[in-house]
């Protein structure tokens, strides 16, 4: 949870100073990423876990916004 909070941080450091935040996380979890930390396979889990619900968010989203149409026969487009 510490380095979701510590994202956070972060991207909102990096804002105020009108850069980017996006950018900034990207470039802490590059030269955090390889670090040795106590409970680093705990902290994977629970990112792994985290990333797979955000997909799931993701994919029902993107579901919502496609238009239905009516499945007919025909389609609009002529043939030759």
């Amino acid at each position: 949870m510490r380095s979701l909070a510590a994202a956070g941080v972060i991207y909102g450091v990096a804002a105020v100073a009108h850069g980017s935040g996006f950018v900034a996380v990207f470039v802490a979890g590059i030269l955090i990423g390889d670090a040795s930390y106590p409970h680093r396979e705990t902290v994977e889990r629970f990112q792994t876990s985290l990333a797979s619900l955000a997909e799931i968010v993701v994919f029902v989203a993107l579901g919502l916004t496609v238009n239905k149409v009516r499945v007919s026969g025909r389609s609009g487009a002529t043939r030759s």
